[in-house]
Parts: structure tokens; C-alpha cells; sequence
């Protein structure tokens, strides 16, 4: 994922506004998701559209989705074995 963030889009550019990529779509969009740094432990979950970033910067209002409003409620979606 740090490679990810030093030598690809989106990451090239995001990553001077302290975003860091935690994952990454599964279902072929390109897309990466990311927590932001200034944000501390109860920060939200982002993703970035990754065609919507480009080496001139980017719109975040075009260009960054909340996915979660805390990154930690990704586990209230975690299915569980049952007992």
C-alpha cells in the first residue's frame, strides 16, 4: 500500500495533504481509500476517485468521498463467525 501512496495516482498528490491508504477497491474501480493523518484515531475513511486527481492537484469536493465518519466503524461491518 506505501508504494501505492509514494509512486501512483492518486497517492502522489494526496499524499501532501496527509492522506494515507489504508485499502483499496476490490470490484475494479482503481480507487483507494484513506485516513488522514490530521485527523488522528477517530478520523473518517475516505476514498479518492483516482481519475479525478491529476499532477495540477484536484477538486476535494469532486475527488474525495466520506465513506465513514470514523474509520473504526469499519468494524461494525465485519461479518463474525457464529459460535
Amino acid at each position: 500500500m506505501l508504494i501505492v501512496h509514494l509512486h501512483y495516482w492518486p497517492g502522489i498528490v494526496v499524499a501532501k495533504d496527509g492522506d494515507v491508504p489504508v485499502g483499496s477497491c476490490l470490484v475494479g474501480s482503481g480507487d483507494f481509500y484513506y485516513i488522514k493523518t490530521s485527523e488522528g484515531p477517530a478520523g473518517a475513511l475516505y476514498r479518492i476517485y483516482h481519475d479525478a486527481v491529476a499532477e495540477d492537484g484536484y477538486d476535494p469536493g469532486e475527488a474525495i468521498a466520506l465513506v465513514l465518519g470514523a474509520y473504526r466503524e469499519l468494524l461494525d461491518h465485519v461479518e463474525r463467525p457464529q459460535p
